[in-house]
């Protein structure tokens, strides 16, 4: 599982194109990172060409931490960093419906087994901890009631074997520069998770 997370950084970012290139690459899977800057009400007049982008091409679009435009615009869901101060998952999960998907970023094993049997979808670790934390966390997500476990930050093509052989079922990757920096990138992320899983 490769989810591209694409940042909008101002109201007048179109971010269209980036979008357009890793979906004609193969991804799946497009997350949005807003800058706090832009309300949600600039976001819900800005990103309806993206949701239809999404949609024509039946990739997932999340977005970070505003459930409440993922509702608005019918995005996929919402995947919530460790900065959010919203509901918690467990109050989105009965407000968004059982289809929507919601992804949380765990710092702790403690925190992932407070979140197993909730309705939730994946939880989130970010590449800035240490691999011997990141594998206990990995460890916790997989025992039953299993969770999927995405490893997310600046990870390339080249650190997805080390992440899936410390025990990340998925990886949240974060965009960097022009469409054709995009293109590239999500087909060397897809081939070395193609590689990893065969």
């Amino acid at each position: 599982m490769l989810q591209y997370i694409i940042p909008v950084k101002s109201a007048g970012t179109k971010p269209e194109a980036i979008v357009a290139a890793a979906l004609e690459a193969g991804c799946g899977w497009i997350q949005l990172r807003l800058d706090s800057d832009i309300s949600d009400a600039e976001a819900a007049e800005m990103l309806p060409p993206v949701v239809d982008m999404c949609r024509n091409a039946a990739a997932f679009l999340t977005v970070e931490d505003r459930p409440e435009l993922a509702a608005t615009l019918g995005m996929h869901g919402v995947h919530l960093t460790g900065g959010y101060a919203g509901p918690s998952p467990i109050e989105l999960r009965a407000t968004m419906g059982a289809e929507a998907v919601i992804g949380v970023e765990v710092s702790s094993p403690a925190q992932v087994m407070a979140l197993k049997g909730k309705d939730l979808d994946y939880v989130a670790v970010s590449l800035t901890l240490s691999e011997e934390y990141r594998r206990s966390i990995y460890a916790t997500a997989s025992a039953e009631p299993a969770m999927p476990a995405v490893l997310t930050g600046d990870v390339d093509a080249d650190g997805v074997p080390a992440a899936f052989a410390a025990g990340a079922s998925g990886i949240a990757s974060v965009h960097y520069g022009d469409e054709a920096a995009a293109t590239a990138t999500v087909a060397a992320m897809l081939a070395a998770i193609s590689e990893v899983m065969s």
